[in-house]
Order: C-alpha cells, then sequence, then structure tokens
C-alpha cells in the first residue's frame, strides 16, 4: 500500500474531526425537519419583532454556512425545528467559530414572545452557560410542532457562520472527537516550534528562530480562533482574545512573506514582482497592528485579498529556485502549492466572493498541515545543506592548513640550508679574497697576474652577492620573517652601499641630500639590499665612466605622503616603457640584456622590500635609467 496515500486519508479523517460537521449537514437522527434561511439586516436596523414581516425575504442557506466577508451588517438566520415523536426534548445549537463579536438566539416562549440568550466573544467567557470554547445555545423541542427559533449575528472579523443542531449526547462525541484531533494538530505544531529553537541555537541560525516566531504566532492565533484562549486564560477579559486574533493572525500573514520571500530569493528570480510581496507584508503588519484599534474592520479586506498574489509571487519564485538546484525550495514550492487553492479560497470566502457552503476552516487545517510540514522539510534540507557546506569548507581550510604547514616546513628546511651553504660558502669565499690580497703584494707588477687576480676577485663578489640575494629573497618571502624597522641613518648606509661597490661618494657615484641628514624607521639590512640592486643594475647597464646620481629627498602628497623618495639615475640605455612594470616581474630579464651578468632577482627583490615597508618603487620617465623608491615616514 502507498504510504503517501495513506498519510493523506489519515491527515483528512483527522482534520475531518477537528473541524466536526463540515459543509451541508443532514438531517440529524431524531429530526423531521432542519430547515436555515437567512436574512441580511444592512445596518443592523431590524429587531426581531420585524421579522414576522419579511419571512418571504429569508432566502435557504446554502450548504448550511454564512459566509459574507467583513461586513458591519448583521444577518439573521431563521432556523425551523420539529422533531420526531420519542425524540428528546433537549437539543444543542453550537455556532462556529467562536471569534464572531455577538450572537443573540430568540427562542419562543409559551406567551408568543421571545427569550433571548446573548453569547460572543464580545462578552465575558465565564457568563455562558456551558463550559464550551464554542458559542452553545440550547433548543427546547417541547413537543413535535415546529418551532422557530432566530439566530441574530453581527461581528467586526470577518462574518462566517457555520450552525450545528445535535442531541446533548451526539455533541458530547463531537466535542471530545474534535479535542482530541486539536490536541494532536496543537501538540505538532508545538513540537515544530522546539525543533526549530533547537536548530536555531545549535546552528546559530536567526531564521529558525524566526520560523519558530512565525510557528508560535499560527498556534496563537488557531488556539484563538478556536476559542480557547477565552475558555482557558481570559474568561473575564473578552476583548483581549477578541483583538489577538486579528493581530496574530495578520502578523503571521505578515513574517510569514518576510521569511519565505528571502528563503526563495524572489528578488533574485522576480525583481519586478519582489515590490508586491514586500507591500503585501507590510499591509499584513499594518493590518496586524489595526486590530488594537477599531479600524481593523475596515483595513482587513486589504490584508486578505494581497495573501493571494504575494502567495502566487512566492511560489513561482521557489518553482524556479527548485529548478536551479537550491537546496529546499522544492519542499517549499510544494508546501506552497498545496496550500494556494484553500488559501485563496479562504480569502476570496472571508471578503464574501464565494458564498457557498463549503467550510473554509477544514481547507485551512488541511493546507495549513502539508504548508508547515514541506517548509519544516525544505528549511531542515537548506539548513543540512548549509551544514555540509560548510563541513566541506572547514574541510578544505584544514587540508590548506595542512598544506601551509607542510610548506612552511619545507620552507624552513630551504632556509636553513641556504643558511649553511651561505655560511660554508662565505669561508672559502673568504680564503680566495684573502689569498688575491696576498697575490697583489707579490705580484703587483705583473699585468696578466692582476687582471687574473681581478677576474678571481669579480668571481667571488658575484658569488657572495648570489648568496646574499637568495637570502635575501627567502627572507622576503618567509610571512613570518616581518621587517625589523629602527632607525637608519640615509647618508651612512648609501656610503656603505657605495664602499661594497668601490663607488666612492664625489667620484662615479654623486649624491644629493635634500633631507639634512633625516633618519627613517627601515630594516638597514633589507633597505641595502634593494638600494645596492639599483646602484648595481645602474653600474651594470652605463659606461663605466658615467656618473650615477643618487638623490634622496622629502616626499611629498604627490608620491603618497610625508616621507623619504631616493631617486638612482644612470646614462645607460633606460627602459622601455612597455617593460616598466615586466622588470620588477621575478626572474625577468630583457633579450637584450641576456649579455648583462644576473639572475633576474634584483628589481623583484627590491619592489618586495619596498612593499614590505609600505612604499612603492616605479621607472620615472627621462633618458636613461630612472627609479625612484618612495618610503613612507609613519611606516
Amino acid at each position: 500500500m502507498n504510504p503517501g496515500r495513506v498519510l493523506r486519508w489519515l491527515i483528512w479523517f483527522w482534520l475531518a474531526g477537528i473541524m466536526g460537521t463540515v459543509g451541508a449537514q443532514g438531517l440529524p437522527e431524531g429530526l423531521a425537519e432542519l430547515r436555515i434561511d437567512v436574512l441580511r439586516d444592512p445596518g443592523a436596523q431590524l429587531a426581531v419583532g420585524d421579522l414576522a414581516a419579511l419571512g418571504e425575504r429569508f432566502a435557504p442557506l446554502p450548504g448550511g454556512v454564512l459566509n459574507a466577508g467583513f461586513t458591519r451588517d448583521a444577518f439573521w438566520l431563521r432556523i425551523s425545528v420539529q422533531r420526531r415523536a420519542g425524540a428528546p426534548q433537549d437539543w444543542r445549537l453550537e455556532v462556529r467559530p467562536a471569534f464572531l463579536d455577538d450572537l443573540r438566539l430568540y427562542a419562543p416562549t409559551a406567551d408568543q414572545s421571545y427569550r433571548v440568550d446573548r453569547q460572543g466573544d464580545w462578552l465575558p467567557y465565564s457568563t455562558r452557560p456551558f463550559r464550551y470554547r464554542n458559542p452553545l445555545f440550547t433548543l427546547d423541542l417541547p413537543d413535535e410542532s415546529r418551532q422557530q427559533f432566530y439566530l441574530r449575528v453581527a461581528s467586526t472579523s470577518s462574518l462566517m457562520v457555520m450552525p450545528s443542531v445535535t442531541t446533548p449526547e451526539v455533541f458530547r462525541q463531537r466535542a471530545q472527537f474534535s479535542l482530541i484531533g486539536l490536541s494532536l494538530f496543537f501538540g505538532v505544531m508545538i513540537a515544530m516550534i522546539g525543533v526549530n529553537l533547537l536548530y536555531a541555537i545549535a546552528l546559530r541560525d536567526l531564521f529558525f528562530g524566526a520560523y519558530g516566531v512565525f510557528l508560535t504566532l499560527e498556534l496563537l492565533g488557531f488556539v484563538n480562533v478556536e476559542g480557547m484562549l477565552a475558555q482557558f486564560f481570559f474568561q473575564d477579559s473578552p476583548t483581549i482574545p477578541d483583538r489577538l486574533v486579528g493581530l496574530t493572525t495578520y502578523a503571521s500573514f505578515g513574517l510569514g512573506m518576510v521569511l519565505f520571500r528571502q528563503f526563495v530569493r524572489v528578488r533574485h528570480y522576480l525583481p519586478r514582482l519582489d515590490l508586491i510581496v514586500v507591500f503585501a507584508a507590510a499591509c499584513e503588519f499594518t493590518v496586524s497592528l489595526s486590530a488594537l484599534t477599531d479600524y481593523f474592520s475596515l483595513l482587513a479586506p486589504f490584508g486578505q485579498l494581497l495573501i493571494l498574489p504575494a502567495t502566487l509571487i512566492t511560489l513561482v519564485a521557489a518553482i524556479m529556485a527548485a529548478r536551479t538546484g537550491e537546496s529546499g525550495a522544492g519542499f517549499v514550492a510544494a508546501g506552497y502549492f498545496a496550500h494556494i487553492v484553500f488559501i485563496g479560497y479562504s480569502a476570496l470566502s472571508h471578503v464574501g466572493v464565494f458564498a457557498t457552503g463549503v467550510d473554509p476552516y477544514l481547507g485551512l487545517y488541511v493546507s495549513v498541515t502539508a504548508q508547515l510540514l514541506f517548509f519544516q522539510v525544505g528549511i531542515v534540507a537548506r539548513a543540512h545543506q548549509a551544514e555540509r557546506t560548510h563541513m566541506a569548507l572547514l574541510e578544505r581550510a584544514q587540508t590548506a592548513q595542512e598544506h601551509a604547514e607542510k610548506e612552511q616546513q619545507l620552507r624552513e628546511t630551504q632556509s636553513q640550508f641556504l643558511n649553511m651553504v651561505a655560511h660554508e660558502v662565505r669561508t672559502p669565499l673568504a680564503v680566495i679574497t684573502a689569498a688575491t690580497n696576498s697575490l697583489r703584494l707579490f705580484d703587483a707588477n705583473l699585468p696578466q697576474v692582476t687582471e687574473r687576480i681581478d677576474r678571481i676577485e669579480r668571481s667571488a663578489q658575484r658569488m657572495g652577492k648570489l648568496f646574499e640575494l637568495c637570502l635575501a629573497a627567502e627572507r622576503i618571502n618567509d610571512p613570518q620573517d616581518k621587517p625589523q624597522l629602527q632607525p637608519v641613518s640615509l647618508l651612512s648606509l648609501i656610503a656603505e652601499i657605495a664602499a661594497e661597490h668601490g663607488l666612492e661618494p664625489g667620484t662615479r657615484l654623486q649624491i644629493e641630500d635634500h633631507t639634512r641628514g633625516q633618519e627613517i624607521k627601515a630594516d638597514p639590512r633589507l633597505l641595502k639590499v634593494a638600494l645596492s640592486n639599483l646602484i648595481e643594475n645602474a653600474a651594470k647597464y652605463s659606461l663605466p665612466d658615467d656618473p650615477i646620481e643618487m638623490r634622496v629627498d622629502l616626499a611629498g602628497a604627490d608620491e603618497g605622503g610625508p616621507g623619504i623618495v631616493f631617486d638612482v639615475i644612470d646614462r645607460g640605455p633606460g627602459v622601455p616603457v612597455e617593460m616598466r612594470e615586466r622588470i620588477f616581474e621575478k626572474y625577468f630579464r630583457a633579450e637584450e640584456r641576456k649579455g648583462v651578468p644576473g639572475l633576474g632577482l634584483g628589481l623583484y627583490l627590491t619592489r618586495r622590500i619596498v612593499a614590505s615597508h609600505g612604499g612603492h618603487v616605479r621607472v620615472l620617465d627621462g633618458t636613461g635609467g630612472r627609479f625612484r623608491i618612495y618610503l613612507p615616514a609613519d611606516k
């Protein structure tokens, strides 16, 4: 057997029990006649004494249900009852729903007058003759003759009247069965509220909390519509449950629109129609607040009419989201699809468009049950998908962390190896340099020997420079090795660099200092490498006798703020415009410069070092090579 079909039949059977009599009531056992006619009373002007003369204006009540929507008119129900011989004399008239404001039953008496029994949610529950959630009247049928009762109904809320005539015994059975069904329905809703609260706490997801609030408003609305707030909590305060009907019902409408507009992303899929949903939600909240005033009956019809278009738009967006594969959107679409027919009928019947005898509250309970279950599954599915995505991201992050740790270990190993190699190489290089100096003392007058000694020294210096660049590159690429900032004397640093390159200031290296001996905070080792690379480049790419200019000046706003600028200028071929950025790339060397010794690391390191100090390096316009380094003063 199909479990889905069984579940559908169970839901229908269960909710039919909740609602009691549905549609047209069959003739109860023990009655020979039961006829209900209705008369509209515009402006609520008629009295019971006027009805005898207006008997022909009464019309049969179709299906046993009066559906007049929001109106200020009163309605008179003429209830004609005749019992069979041997049937009980005492009968009950139940009137649903519980939130009708003013109900007055006019029962005939022996002196041809009428006895009035008044009920409704304008009166304290404690004054009712029966402790029951819905208004309940006694119909006294003393003999087998036809008895005629009049029920006057008026309400500021949606006027829907569903009368039911039964014996006390049948009424008790139906009431018990209805109470069991309602208890199950409310129990499911309470369980769903608890589940959403747990999800909200466990996942720290506000959407579950908001949906829990939505379910709470729905629950309060249904409890109040069934008259249980007045029965159990506000027996002597009829105004509170009367106001809460509109307040909770329309607040849940508005909150539901807001939540599922966001869930299915109406703004993304239907941007032009999104404003309609926003407007509808705002109107629902406005109608909700108007329940605390006397304007509720004027605004409520507009709130009812906006439910249908807002629901249709959200349904279409949910279908579009489901087709694109968004998790949970299909369940939301199914929930709206299950609800759309009933909610549309309910909205139109509440404003009086439909006047059929079908009980709209049965459709409401069935559709709400299906809708909330589908919604809950969709929301949970979306949350589980988000959780799976989150776990996948955590797994990726953990994998990336492990890779980063391995890379860091490799980098540390590489750094240790380079430091070891550099240390081991420095000793033989120092021995070579010492040996060449000694050879110069013995063979200074032999040109051929001197030339070879110079070549050995240049090779040793180049090898030493290579290791210095590699160590600097390793240090600058280590994210944990931050520049060690300290005050640096610029002139002293430049003089030290010039001495290492054999460029005495005032000879080939011409220095212009306009900083008046100002110091700057920098890492002296790194800054020395950056400036040394520029001076070395200038020396390599210009003629041996061409001067190299170094200008040190205070920076202005055009460079990025207060600081120091270093300009290194030579008279070499310069840098083509199209290569002014590429020369700072790692290992890049222009084809026409391949004959000049180098690794393509110098300018790359210079830019990285300057950037680590918060500055920048660029090529200036003009003849020859012109490089400018800017270092901010507040780094």
